[in-house]
C-alpha cells in the first residue's frame, strides 16, 4: 500500500473503526478486528509507531475479552514483535513477503464472490 491508495485505506479503516466503536463498543471482537485492519493499513504506510500504539491497545483488550491463549490475542502479540522491529528501523526480507501476502489477502477480501 502506498501513496494515495494507502492513505485512502487508512481513512476507510479509521471510519470503520469509529463506527464499530460507536455501535458495538470498544471491546467487541468485531471492533477489535477493525482496529487490527487499521494497524495493518498504518503499517503499510510506514506509520509503525502509530500502528504499534494501536496494537498495544488491541492486545490489552483482547487479553481482557478473549484471554491470553485465544488465537487472535496470540496473533496480535506476534504482530507486536514485528511492529517493534519496524519501529526500530529496517525491514527484513521476510517482512516484505508478509506485507505482500497481507496486501493480497486484503484485495481478495474486497473482491465480490463469483
Amino acid at each position: 500500500m502506498a501513496g494515495d491508495d494507502g492513505r485512502a485505506q487508512v481513512q476507510l479503516d479509521e471510519d470503520t473503526l469509529a463506527r464499530r466503536r460507536r455501535v458495538l463498543g470498544e471491546d467487541h471482537p468485531d471492533t477489535l478486528a477493525a482496529a487490527f485492519q487499521l494497524v495493518c493499513a498504518l503499517t503499510g504506510l510506514g506509520e509503525h509507531h502509530a500502528a504499534r500504539e494501536l496494537n498495544d491497545d488491541i492486545i490489552a483488550r483482547r487479553r481482557r475479552v478473549l484471554g491470553d491463549e485465544h488465537p487472535e490475542t496470540i496473533m496480535a502479540g506476534a504482530f507486536d514483535l514485528i511492529l517493534r522491529g519496524l519501529d526500530l528501523g529496517g525491514e527484513p526480507e521476510w517482512m516484505a513477503a508478509l506485507r505482500e501476502a497481507s496486501k493480497r489477502r486484503q484485495q481478495e477480501a474486497q473482491e465480490p464472490d463469483s
